[in-house]
């Protein structure tokens, strides 16, 4: 169960804005969708604790993060969540494999055994643990985006907050990686909060989506249960190939 009550407002010179977000559900994978500057990056900032709210309340999964009311808020670190931004901000001096570890361990300790097995079975889940040892800067895009989820759950997060994961690689490579998280995020039983503008991401990943506009809900799709006709209306289906585009699609279909 997550339950977001995000208000606050933001100055910057003359320009305002206010985030009034009201949600809840029980859905594993909850997508955000719609403008850019409409809030959805912003709530996944207020849920982590790096957006302070005047007023509000955060639950995931039981566990109450922030309540206004009760004048209680959590750390960032006692949140426990595991955090990808769209440009991955790996460590360029630290190998893949001490990328992925980073959140479980201090410089002055080793791995504890259990948190090593998990470094490796994340790894393997990846397809990473040839490459182990190699710096970010000899990966490509994707394997750089691959180390970067792997580090958002080597933490046994409670929460994954994805924002705009695929934004910087090619369509396939995209569609290899939706399925590659979809896959690992339920081997691990995390939930997750997606910002994304591509619908495909929502078809893929999420099981609700949620429109958002001048930062608020403005609409909830159940994605679980929605006709066809309604992911139309929520502007959730792609609009159909010209004959042409249909044409050579097929001929780049592997």
């Amino acid at each position: 169960m997550i339950e977001l009550a995000l208000h606050t407002e933001l100055h910057e010179g003359a320009r305002q804005f206010r985030l009034d977000v009201e949600l809840r559900s029980d859905a594993a994978v909850l997508g955000f969708y719609g403008p850019s500057g409409a809030g959805k990056s912003l709530s996944l900032q207020a849920v982590a604790g790096l957006l302070p709210l005047q007023r509000g309340r955060i639950v995931v999964q039981g566990e109450c993060w922030f309540d206004s009311a009760q004048r209680l808020n959590r750390p960032v670190p006692e949140r426990r969540v595991g955090y990808l931004f769209q440009h991955y901000a790996l460590f360029p001096h630290l190998s893949v494999r001490a990328n992925v570890a980073f959140g479980l361990t201090r410089w002055y300790q080793r791995l504890q055994a259990a948190d090593a097995a998990r470094v490796d079975t994340l790894l393997d889940s990846f397809g990473l643990s040839a490459l182990a040892q190699s710096r970010p800067d000899r990966l490509s895009g994707g394997q750089r985006q691959r180390v970067a989820l792997a580090r958002a759950l080597a933490a046994r997060p409670s929460l994954l907050l994805l924002d705009e994961p695929f934004a910087a690689l090619n369509p396939m490579l995209r569609a290899q990686l939706r399925t590659e998280l979809k896959r690992v995020r339920e081997q691990f039983g995390v939930p997750a909060l997606l910002v994304t503008h591509d619908v495909d991401d929502l078809l893929a990943l999420a099981d609700e989506a949620y429109l958002f506009d001048e930062g608020r809900v403005q609409r909830r799709v159940d994605l679980r249960a929605a006709s066809a006709a309604e992911r139309e209306a929520a502007g959730l289906a792609p609009p159909p190939d010209d004959p042409e585009t249909a044409r050579k699609r097929r001929l780049l279909d592997p």
